[in-house]
C-alpha cells in the first residue's frame, strides 16, 4: 500500500474520529481506510489506535504518529507547491557551467538580469572540464567546443572571435612571423582537453581555405586562463578567443600575430538536458543569453 496515501487516511481518520467520514471525504471503500491503519501499525510494529463501535482514539504513539504526520505531509505539500510554482514562473535556482573562455562576458551582463529576474539565484561553475549535465545536477552549459552528445538540445549562440598572438618581448627575441612556415621555427603554447589530453589545432584562413596546423610546443594547458597567463608570461604564441585577450592587446602587452591569417572564429552554444517541460527560470536564461551574445555578430 501506498505509504503517502496512508499518512493522509491516518491523519483523516484522527481528524474526523471516523472510518466512515473519512471514507466518505476521501471517496474511498471503509476496508482500504482500515486496511490502511492496519498498514501503517504492522509497518511501525505498534498499535495506533484504539477503537470501539462508537469512537477512535489515540495510543500514546499514535498520537506521537500523528503530528509527525500532519508534519510530514505539511511539508511534501509546500514542497509540491514551491516547485511547481517555480517552474511556471521566473524563480528559483538554476546550475550553470561556463567555460572560462566565455565567464568573463556572461559574468559582465549579470546585472541586467538579474535587474530582470530577481528572484532567480545562479549557481555558476566555471571550468573548462565539460561535465555531464545530468551527474553534474546541471541545468544547462555554455560550450565552446565541438558538441558530440546527441541526448542534449544545443541551441548555437554567436560565433566566438579567435586571435594568434605573443607578447612583444617574446616576438623581439624571437622575430615577427609573416607567414605560416614561419611559425615552425616559434614555440607554441597549446591548448588540450579531456581525458584523452586531445591537443587543439590552429586554424588560419588562407585565400578562403581553412588551413589546420599542429606546431612544436613545449607547454600544454588545458585552461583558457592558464594558457592567457602563459601567453603574459612570455612562453611562446598561443592561439584563443579573443574576448581573452582583447584587453592585452589594446594595452600592448600582446601583439596580434599573423593579422592577415585570421582563424576562423568558434561558435559558442547553449546546452541543456532534453525535457517536455523546461523551467520558466531556465527558458528565461536561454532567452536572455542568446540576446546579450547576438547571434548577427561576432562576440570579440
Amino acid at each position: 500500500m501506498d505509504r503517502i496515501q496512508s499518512l493522509q487516511i491516518y491523519v483523516l481518520v484522527v481528524e474526523t474520529g471516523s472510518f466512515t467520514k473519512c471514507a466518505e471525504q476521501l471517496n474511498l471503500h471503509v476496508s482500504v481506510v482500515s486496511k490502511a491503519i492496519k498498514y501503517l501499525g504492522h509497518q511501525l510494529g505498534t498499535r495506533l489506535l484504539n477503537r470501539t463501535t462508537r469512537k477512535i482514539s489515540l495510543t500514546a504513539e499514535g498520537e506521537a504518529f500523528y503530528e509527525k504526520s500532519q508534519s510530514l505531509l505539511a511539508e511534501l505539500a509546500d514542497t509540491f507547491h514551491d516547485l511547481s510554482s517555480a517552474s511556471r514562473q521566473a524563480e528559483g535556482k538554476l546550475r550553470i557551467e561556463l567555460p572560462s573562455a566565455l565567464a568573463p562576458f556572461v559574468i559582465a551582463h549579470l546585472p541586467q538580469f538579474y535587474q530582470k529576474y530577481p528572484q532567480i539565484q545562479l549557481i555558476l561553475s566555471v571550468s573548462d572540464h565539460l561535465s555531464n549535465l545530468i551527474d553534474g545536477g546541471l541545468d544547462c552549459s555554455l560550450r565552446l567546443s565541438e558538441l558530440s552528445d546527441s541526448s542534449y538540445i544545443a541551441r548555437p549562440l554567436a560565433p566566438i572571435a579567435m586571435t594568434t598572438c605573443a607578447t612583444s618581448h617574446y616576438l623581439q627575441q624571437n622575430g615577427l612571423p609573416t607567414e605560416l612556415d614561419d611559425l615552425q621555427q616559434h614555440r607554441a603554447v597549446h591548448y588540450f582537453s579531456g581525458k584523452q589530453r586531445k591537443i587543439m589545432s590552429w586554424h588560419f584562413l588562407q585565400q578562403g581555405e581553412n588551413i589546420r596546423l599542429k606546431l612544436p610546443n613545449k607547454t600544454l594547458v588545458n585552461d583558457s586562463n592558464a594558457l592567457l597567463h602563459c601567453a603574459l608570461a612570455g612562453l611562446g604564441i598561443v592561439q584563443m578567443p579573443t574576448l581573452l585577450v582583447a584587453p592585452y592587446l589594446a594595452s600592448g602587452q600582446l601583439q596580434t600575430v599573423l593579422p592577415h591569417l585570421a582563424p576562423p572564429a568558434k561558435t559558442a552554444w547553449i546546452v541543456y538536458p532534453q525535457r517536455k517541460h523546461l523551467p520558466k527560470r531556465l527558458e528565461h536564461f536561454i532567452e536572455w543569453v542568446g540576446d546579450i551574445f547576438d547571434i548577427d555578430k561576432k562576440v570579440g
